[in-house]
């Protein structure tokens, strides 16, 4: 699960290793991402019509690097 602090300095990272059957709340606000490996399954619950890019939706892009 890949976490971001968004400001005016820039984007800090913040990487937690997710873990089988656990429930993870992400604050409404909070960039997320989640990088997965092939074959893993999550089940993902949020509200309708939401993470469309800007700026009809909510969603802002920060790509990542191998660091």
């Amino acid at each position: 699960l890949i976490a971001a602090d968004v400001n005016e300095k820039g984007v800090d990272f913040e990487l937690s290793k997710m873990k089988p059957n656990v429930l993870y709340n992400i604050p409404k606000g909070c960039w997320h991402n989640i990088a997965l490996w092939e074959g893993a399954k999550v089940l993902i619950i949020e509200d309708a019509n939401k993470h469309l890019p800007l700026p009809d939706g909510d969603s802002e892009f920060h790509y990542l690097s191998v660091e």
